[in-house]
C-alpha cells in the first residue's frame, strides 16, 4: 500500500512518459534525480502500465548484460530480454530468437573451421551483434498485420536503460554502437529510449544520443514536498502525523518514506497513551463513541466537518457536546481546538482496533482536506458552496438573502478575487470551480444550499417582475420626453427659418407679426410674475390686517351684547341708542376680515417691464451670437470697447424682430437641453435594468 501511494505521487511524471513514448520518431526520455529518489521505481511502474495498454508495444531491458563482460553474449542475452503486450508480436519474438540462435551456431562452426585450418582464405567472420540489429529491424520495426489481414500497425519499440551511469565504459560503447545508433539509424517506427541517471551524469549521458537523431524530453525527479507528503499521510492512514516533521525525518526520499511510515503504522501505543484513550472512551454511549472517533479524523474542529458524517442537527449536537468534554477538544486562546497528543493516540488506537471503520472515516476526511486546501479553509468551502447556488449577484442581493452574515461573504469575495468573475456591477463563481463544489456537496449528507436556492428563486422572481414593470414605465416616460423634445426641436427649426434669410424667404410683415406676438406674450408673463411676487411679499401684511379686522369685529359684537344686557329696554329710545348697532358693526368687520381679498389692485408700469425684458433679450442674444459667430477675433480690445459691446450685444444686421426671435430661440434651446438630459437619464436607467435582467440571480 505504501509503495502504491508513493508511485501515485509520481503520476505527473508517468504521464510525461506516456506522452513521450507516443510521440513519432526517435525520442530520448531522460529521467534524472539523486540516488534514492525513485528513478527505477517509476520505470517499473511504467512497465506495469504499458503491459495493460491496448497499443502494441515491444520493450527491451538490457539489465541482463550488467554483470557480464563477455560482449559476444550480449545479442543472445538481449534477444531473451524482449517482452511485449501484443500476442502477434510474441510469436515473432520466438522466431527472432530461433533465427539468432541458428546464426550464432553457424558463426560458431565457421569460427571452429577457421581455427582448425580446414577453411582456407575465409572472409572475416560476421559480427553477431550486426545480425541481431538486422533481425530487430526486419522483425519488429516494420508494419504488422492483424490476424484477419485487413489492418496493419507499427509496434512501438521501447529501450530501457536504467542507471546508465553504473554501466562500464565498454558496455556503454557497445550499447551506443549496436543499440542506440544501430536501431535509430533509418528508423521509421516509433522508437523510444527511457534512460535514468543522476543529475551529475546528465550531460555525459546525452552525448550518447545525437541531437540530430533524437528528440529530448527531460523528466527530473526531486524529493517529495510537504504538500505531497500531506496527501500521502492521509492515504496511508497516518492523519495524525505532521507533514513538516515527517519531511524532516525522511528528507522526502521514497526509501526513507517507506521505512518511517512502516514504523509508524506498526508501532505499539504506550501504556500512558493507552490509559488516556481508555479513560476518554469509558462510560460513553455508542453514539458518543461514534462522535469521538469521527471528529479525530477532521483536520480542524468545526461543526461543518461533522456534517460529513451526521445529519445537521446531530452534527450540531455532537459539536457542542465534544466542546464541553475538555479532553479531546480544549478551549485555547478563546477557540476550541484539538489536544494533539490525545487526538494522535485516539487515531492510533482506532486504527489498531477497528481498521475498517478507520479507513472509512479517513477516506472521507481525506477528500474534505483536499477541498479545504483548494478553498483556503472550511469557511472558504462554505462561502463558495453557498455562492455557487447563485448565478450573477451583487451586494444588495447578498444582503437580502444572507442577512447579517452578508458582510462576511462580501469580505471573502474581496479577499479572494481568484474564485470570481466580474461582469459590470455583478459577480459570480467561476465555472471551473463548479466541479469542486459538486464534490464538496457530495461529501455532505445534509446540505444548507436548498433553502438558499429556493429563497433566491423567489427573490429573483419578484425582483425581475418589479424590474420589468419599472422598465416599462421608464420606456413610456422616455417616449413622452422624446416626443416633447421633437416638438421643441421643431419650434427651433421653425425659428431658424425666420432667421435664415438665405434659406427661407419670410416676409418682413410676418416677422414683425411673430415678434409682436412674442413680445406681448413675454410682457404678459412678466406682468403676471411681478403681480405674484408682490402678492407673495405682502401676504404676511394682509394676514395681519385680516386678523385685526376679525378681532375688532368680535370685540364690537360682544360689546353690543353686553351693552344690551346692561341698558333698560324701556328707556331705550330709537335705533341710535340700541345695542344692535355695535353688534352689526362687529359682524361687518368679521365678514370684511374673512372675505377681504388677498390681492389688491396692483398697477404695473409697462415701461419697467419692457426695460427688464430688453436686458434678458440682450443676454440671450449674446449667447446666440457666440454660438453663431464664435468668439471675437480681437481678444485684446480695451475696456471701453467691451463696455460698448455689453450695452449693445445685438449684431447690427439684425432687426428688432429678429433679435426677439433669437431670444425666444435661446430659451427654447435651453428647454431642449433640459429635456435631452432627462431622456439620457431615462435611457441609462433602462439600460441598467436590461443588463440586470440579462444577468439573472438564478440561472
Amino acid at each position: 500500500m505504501i509503495d502504491l501511494e508513493i508511485q501515485t505521487l509520481r503520476n505527473d511524471q508517468l504521464e510525461q512518459l506516456k506522452q513521450g513514448v507516443q510521440k513519432p520518431g526517435t525520442t530520448l526520455l531522460l529521467i534524472n534525480g539523486p540516488h534514492g529518489v525513485g528513478k527505477s521505481s517509476i520505470v517499473r511502474e511504467f512497465i506495469n502500465v504499458i503491459e495493460s495498454s491496448k497499443d502494441p508495444i515491444l520493450w527491451l531491458d538490457p539489465s541482463s548484460i550488467r554483470n557480464d563482460e563477455d560482449l559476444l553474449k550480449y545479442p543472445q542475452l538481449l534477444s531473451h530480454s524482449l517482452k511485449t503486450n501484443s500476442p502477434l508480436i510474441k510469436g515473432k519474438i520466438e522466431d527472432a530468437a530461433q533465427e539468432l540462435g541458428r546464426e550464432a551456431f553457424r558463426l560458431e562452426a565457421l569460427a571452429t573451421q577457421t581455427a582448425a585450418g580446414t577453411k582456407e582464405n575465409a572472409d572475416p567472420l560476421p559480427n553477431l551483434a550486426d545480425t541481431w540489429v538486422r533481425i530487430m529491424k526486419e522483425k519488429f520495426m516494420v508494419e504488422h498485420k492483424v490476424q484477419d489481414g485487413n489492418e496493419t500497425f507499427t509496434p512501438c519499440l521501447l529501450i530501457l536503460l536504467d542507471d546508465f551511469e553504473t554501466l562500464s565504459k565498454s558496455q556503454q560503447l557497445w550499447l551506443k554502437e549496436h543499440l542506440i545508433d544501430g536501431l535509430a539509424e533509418e528508423s521509421k517506427s516509433p522508437l523510444s529510449f527511457i534512460v535514468t541517471t543522476t543529475p551529475e551524469e546528465v550531460e555525459n549521458t546525452r552525448n550518447f544520443f545525437p541531437e540530430d537523431s533524437f528528440g529530448y524530453i527531460d523528466i527530473p525527479l526531486s524529493p517529495f514536498t510537504e504538500e505531497q507528503l500531506e496527501d500521502f499521510l492521509l492515504k496511508v492512514s497516518l492523519p495524525e502525523v505532521d507533514p513538516k516533521d515527517f519531511l524532516k525525518q525522511t528528507t522526502g526520499l521514497p526509501e526513507n518514506i517507506k521505512k518511517v511510515a512502516d514504523d509508524l503504522l506498526n508501532r505499539d501505543l504506550g501504556e500512558d497513551d493507552l490509559r488516556m484513550v481508555e479513560n476518554l472512551l469509558a462510560g460513553k454511549t455508542p453514539e458518543q463513541l461514534e462522535w469521538i472517533e469521527v471528529t479525530a479524523h477532521l483536520p480542524e474542529y468545526n461543526a461543518e466537518g461533522l456534517r460529513l458524517y451526521f445529519e445537521e442537527k446531530i452534527a450540531e449536537t455532537a459539536y457542542v457536546w465534544l466542546g464541553n468534554q475538555g479532553s479531546l477538544v480544549r478551549l485555547t486562546d478563546g477557540q476550541l481546538a484539538y489536544d494533539n497528543q490525545m487526538r494522535s493516540s485516539l487515531l492510533h488506537w482506532t486504527r489498531k482496533n477497528n481498521p475498517s471503520k478507520f479507513q472509512k472515516h479517513n477516506h472521507m476526511a481525506s477528500q474534505y482536506v483536499k477541498l479545504l486546501r483548494k478553498f483556503n479553509g472550511s469557511q472558504g468551502c462554505e462561502y463558495i458552496n453557498h455562492l455557487a447556488c447563485l448565478n450573477f449577484f451583487d451586494e444588495t442581493d447578498l444582503q437580502h438573502l444572507l442577512g447579517v452574515s452578508a458582510e462576511e461573504y462580501i469580505n471573502f469575495i474581496e479577499d479572494n478575487p481568484q474564485f470570481f468573475e466580474v461582469s459590470g456591477r455583478n459577480k459570480r463563481v467561476l465555472t471551473e470551480y463548479f466541479d469542486i463544489v459538486q464534490e464538496y456537496r457530495a461529501l455532505l449528507p445534509s446540505s444548507t444550499t436548498e433553502a438558499l436556492r429556493k429563497k433566491a428563486s423567489e427573490y429573483w422572481a419578484a425582483k425581475s417582475d418589479n424590474l420589468k414593470g419599472e422598465m416599462q414605465t421608464l420606456k413610456q416616460r422616455k417616449t413622452v420626453e422624446e416626443s416633447k423634445l421633437q416638438e421643441v426641436r421643431s419650434k427651433i427649426a421653425e425659428l431658424d427659418n425666420y432667421l435664415d434669410k438665405d434659406v427661407a424667404k419670410v416676409s418682413d410683415e410676418e416677422k414683425e407679426r411673430v415678434a409682436f406676438e412674442e413680445r406681448r406674450k413675454l410682457l404678459d408673463e412678466a406682468k403676471q410674475s411681478e403681480v405674484d411676487r408682490r402678492v407673495k411679499s405682502s401676504r404676511r401684511l394682509h394676514t395681519v390686517i385680516n386678523s385685526i379686522l376679525i378681532i375688532a369685529g368680535i370685540a364690537f359684537f360682544y360689546f353690543g351684547i353686553l351693552a344690551g344686557q346692561m341698558s333698560d329696554p324701556v328707556a331705550t329710545k330709537g335705533l341710535q341708542s340700541s345695542p344692535l348697532v355695535p353688534c352689526l358693526f362687529g359682524v361687518a368687520l368679521i365678514v370684511a376680515g374673512i372675505l377681504r381679498p388677498l390681492r389688491d389692485r396692483i398697477t404695473i408700469q409697462t415701461s419697467k417691464l419692457e426695460s427688464r425684458l430688453e436686458k434678458k433679450q440682450a443676454k440671450g442674444s449674446k449667447k446666440a451670437a457666440k454660438k453663431k459667430g464664435g468668439k471675437s477675433e480681437d481678444s485684446g480690445e480695451n475696456e471701453e470697447t467691451t463696455s460698448i459691446q455689453t450695452s449693445s450685444p445685438y449684431p447690427e444686421e439684425l432687426s428688432g424682430a429678429e433679435t426677439l426671435i433669437m431670444f425666444k430661440r435661446s430659451r427654447i434651446e435651453a428647454k431642449a437641453d433640459e429635456i435631452q438630459e432627462r431622456v439620457d437619464d431615462l435611457r441609462e436607467a433602462v439600460r441598467e435594468i436590461e443588463q440586470t435582467l440579462e444577468e439573472p440571480l438564478v440561472a
